[in-house]
Formats: structure tokens, C-alpha cells, sequence
């Protein structure tokens, strides 16, 4: 029997990894919807997660530079995409020691694409990825503290992390003290953490790490101050990539 939801969320993956190979070209929103002749209001539309016309299809990926084959099956590419690996790579090294003292993550918007699944009930559920949750667990392979601090009540970031075996501290209003606070505890230098992040109650663990990461959608205040931006969008891999990257400095001889 055919899923009915399959069409809607294959077109939802399509455009998280569109924007990813946007991103990797160096394309800024504007001048992608300028390119294919779409106005800011619709194009915003696209990237919160609207159908893309089919006969848009093609000019958005030409634009990008990406190869729609790979496009469709999942395997991001464009003009930059080799090119932002090596960066992202490149920026981690600028910024930390071979060993980080830790890495903390915001939960919605990393952990998943920011969108929220409401029954007729009420009840709440996200979408998680499962290349993130092996890069958390080859991670914790080499003894790095893993930290999810989020602002987030709903009982589905505690479950996420009881699955992944990641500490959680969620409801937290004000972040910052938060991660000090944590730090202290287990005696860890901020100056050596890692902060990765999408949104503005980010800003102040961001701003107070010697690391600090975006994800690909991440909002403009967040892009500003980060040291490092990863060329995945928040639950397309975003946290994988970065967990690859991290794991690869910290096995360096």
C-alpha cells in the first residue's frame, strides 16, 4: 500500500537539501529567487517547507550549480559543496584545540528541521534524523561531554536524549548562565566548548564559546557571530556533519 504522506515529505527533504546546495554555491536567498524570477515573500514561503512548482524545479537547481540527480537521491552538491566541507573543517581548527572540551546543542532546529507535528489531540512530535543520533554516539565513543540545552518544555527533548544517552537540561529560559553553570560543574573551559545553534536565544552561548556553530538555516543574527556554518540545514544532518568534523580533529595524530 502507497504511504500518503511520502509525496509532501520527499518534497519537505528536497527542499532542505536545495537549501543546502545553496548555501554551498555562496547564493544568498535573494538572488536565488531573483534568478528563477520569484519575489522574497514567495521564495520564503519555498524554504519554510511550500511545494516547489514543478517547472521551477529545474532553474532552482541550475542556479545552485547542483547536480539534480544527486539532488533528488539525497546527495547534496553545487558549486562550493567540496569546497564547504574543507571550510567547516578549516574553521574548527582556527578556533579549537585538537581535543574540544565539549559539545553543546540547542534541540529544535539542530536536532530537527524548527517544524512541530500536531495531532487533533494536541499532542506534539518532531522529526529527528538518524545520521545525527551515530554521530552523537561515535562521539561519546571518544569521551566527549555532550550537552543539549534547549528552551524547549515538550517531554519529546528529554525522550530524544534518554534514547541517545545525552544529558539534557531543557526549559531553560536564559541559556547563557545555564552553560556556565555546567561548565563549571564538570570543569570545563568554555573557551574550549562547542556551541552549535539556529536561533537569537542562542546568541548568548554563542557569543560565550570558543566555537561557536550555525546551521545552514540558521537565522542572519545567529550566521553573524559564527565562528563556523555548516552546509546542512537543522535535521538534515546538520549535527552528523559536524560530529564527523569534530570526531576527525579529535583522531589526528
Amino acid at each position: 500500500m502507497s504511504n500518503p504522506t511520502r509525496p509532501e515529505s520527499y518534497a519537505s527533504e528536497f527542499c532542505a537539501r536545495l537549501m543546502a546546495a545553496r548555501v554551498a554555491s555562496g547564493l544568498s536567498p535573494q538572488d536565488l529567487a531573483a534568478s528563477v524570477g520569484l519575489d522574497a515573500d514567495t521564495y520564503a514561503q519555498f524554504e519554510s517547507g511550500m511545494l516547489l512548482p514543478h517547472h521551477l524545479m529545474v532553474p532552482f537547481v541550475e542556479a545552485t550549480g547542483a547536480n539534480l540527480t544527486h539532488l533528488l537521491s539525497g546527495r547534496v552538491s553545487g558549486r562550493g559543496s567540496s569546497r564547504r566541507a574543507s571550510t567547516v573543517e578549516a574553521d574548527i581548527a582556527r578556533c579549537l584545540p585538537r581535543r574540544p572540551a565539549a559539545l553543546v546543542m540547542d534541540f529544535d532546529g539542530v536536532f530537527t528541521d524548527n517544524r512541530v507535528i500536531v495531532d487533533q489531540d494536541g499532542r506534539e512530535a518532531v522529526l529527528c534524523n538518524r545520521s545525527d543520533g551515530l554521530g552523537m554516539e561515535r562521539l561519546k565513543g571518544l569521551g566527549l561531554p555532550l550537552l543539549v540545552l534547549s528552551k524547549e518544555r515538550n517531554p519529546v527533548v528529554r525522550a530524544r536524549c534518554n534514547k541517545l544517552g545525552i544529558e539534557c537540561l531543557q526549559g531553560v529560559e536564559d541559556k547563557g548562565p545555564a552553560l556556565v553553570a555546567w561548565c563549571d560543574r564538570l570543569d570545563l573551559k568554555l573557551a574550549d566548548t562547542v556551541f552549535v545553534g539556529n536561533d537569537i536565544n542562542d546568541l548568548p552561548c554563542l557569543e560565550l564559546v570558543g566555537c561557536a556553530v550555525a546551521v545552514a538555516d540558521a537565522y542572519d543574527e545567529v550566521l553573524a557571530v559564527a565562528d563556523v556554518v555548516l552546509s546542512r540545514p537543522g535535521g538534515f544532518g546538520a549535527l552528523r556533519e559536524l560530529a564527523d568534523a569534530l570526531r576527525r580533529r579529535m583522531l589526528q595524530g
